[in-house]
């Protein structure tokens, strides 16, 4: 046989149109992620939470392990980079609080694998330093 009575399908055309479709969609979750709840992820409301960059103590946000958006922006919450998303951000900032000794940073990741972290500062006389 010849094979005439199987359909040929054409794989790139068939892929083509479901990454025209795919794509858009994957990259509207990724921009519009939602943010993690502070309270929860914090465990306070006291007023001493920094819930944007420009409230964390000076030098810390120069120290943090990458660039970052502040809690509501996007970020890149998946590895899906689509288009006018190229400059989006592979953190974003949870919030910060003092502790006894220092400062703690928690921080959404993106990328293949979704995470939530924290980076420790030690206060010391002349500032903050990762812990």
């Amino acid at each position: 046989m010849d094979g005439a009575l199987i359909p040929r399908v054409d794989m790139p055309i068939c892929l083509k149109s479901i990454r025209l479709w795919l794509i858009p969609a994957l990259s509207s979750i990724a921009a519009h992620a939602q943010p993690v709840d502070p309270a929860i992820q914090c465990g306070s409301s006291d007023a001493r939470i920094a819930r944007k960059q420009a409230e964390l103590p000076g030098g810390i946000v120069r120290a943090l392990p990458g660039r970052m958006a502040d809690p509501g922006e996007p970020f890149l919450r998946t590895d899906v980079i689509g288009p006018e998303q190229e400059r989006l951000p592979w953190m974003r900032l949870i919030c910060g609080y003092p502790t006894s000794d220092g400062y703690v940073v928690r921080w959404e990741r993106g990328g293949r694998g979704y995470g939530v972290g924290d980076t420790r500062f030690r206060k010391t006389p002349t500032g903050f330093v990762p812990d």
